[in-house]
C-alpha cells in the first residue's frame, strides 16, 4: 500500500493517541499553552514550518502515487492484452523474423501451457505510407500484422466488430485524417523489406488495442506481399 494511501488511518490514529494524552497528561498542555502566549511569535513560525512540511511531504506522496498510476495506465494500456512477446535478436541487437513455420511451431508449443490463455504470431513494422488518391504523406507509422482469426485480432469500434480481413488494410481514424484518406484507397506502404500497395478496405472510428494505431493486416498477405 502507498503511503499517501495510508494517511486516512493514521492521521484518526494519531488523534486519537493525543486525546488520550491530553486527559491524561494534562499539565503538560498546561506548559504548552504557556510557552505559546508567551512566545506566540516563535510558536507561529514553528507551527508554519510544521504545517508547510507536512504539505510538501504529503504532496510529493501524492503527486508520485500519481505519476505511478500514470505511468502503470500507459504501459497496461501499451500492452493491451499482450503478456509476453517473444523475438529474437542478432549480435547487433536488430530483430530477426521467424519463418511462418517456426512462428507457428512456437505458438503450438506455448498454447500448451496451461496458464497461457493465447498466443499469436505478429508482425509489427515501421512504415511510410502515401495515399494515391488524396497524395497525402506520412513518414512513420506502425503497421502491424497478424492472422485474421487470431485472439488479438479482435477488433472493435462504434458500429461494432470489425474483422481483418484475407487483404487490404484496416487503419485507424487518426491515421485516416493525416492521410485524407477514405475507404477504398489505395495505399502504398514503404518498409524496409519491401514496398507494396493495398486497398483500405476499413477506416476505424477510435484506436485499436489498448490506444496502438497506424495500419493492421493479415500476415499470410504482407507475407506473400514483400516475398
Amino acid at each position: 500500500m502507498a503511503l499517501a494511501g495510508l494517511l486516512p488511518v493514521l492521521i484518526p490514529l494519531l488523534t486519537l493517541f493525543f486525546l488520550i494524552l491530553f486527559v491524561r497528561r494534562r499539565l503538560f498542555w498546561r506548559m504548552a499553552a504557556r510557552n505559546f502566549l508567551r512566545h506566540r511569535k516563535h510558536t507561529l513560525l514553528a507551527s508554519l514550518g510544521f504545517v508547510m512540511g507536512t504539505v510538501i511531504i504529503t504532496s510529493s506522496l501524492v503527486m508520485g502515487d500519481t505519476l505511478g498510476n500514470m505511468v502503470e495506465s500507459l504501459l497496461y494500456d501499451a500492452l493491451w492484452e499482450i503478456d509476453e512477446a517473444v523475438a529474437v535478436r542478432d549480435p547487433a541487437g536488430d530483430e530477426l523474423f521467424f519463418t511462418l513455420d517456426q512462428g507457428e511451431w512456437l505458438v503450438e508449443k506455448i498454447s500448451k501451457i496451461e496458464t497461457v490463455e493465447a498466443a499469436a504470431v505478429e508482425i509489427t513494422l515501421s512504415a511510410a505510407v502515401v495515399d494515391e488518391q488524396s497524395q497525402q504523406f506520412e513518414p512513420a507509422v506502425n503497421l502491424h500484422a497478424l492472422e485474421s482469426d487470431s485472439f488479438f485480432a479482435r477488433f472493435r469500434d462504434t458500429s461494432g466488430k470489425v474483422p481483418l480481413l484475407q487483404e487490404g488494410v484496416l487503419i485507424v481514424e487518426s491515421l485516416a485524417e493525416d492521410l485524407m484518406a477514405e475507404e477504398g484507397d489505395q495505399l502504398t506502404i514503404f518498409t524496409e523489406y519491401g514496398n507494396f500497395t493495398s486497398e483500405v478496405y476499413r477506416v476505424v472510428k477510435g484506436e485499436l488495442r489498448g490506444g496502438q494505431g497506424g495500419i493492421f493486416i493479415n500476415i499470410n498477405y504482407l507475407w506473400e506481399t514483400l516475398n
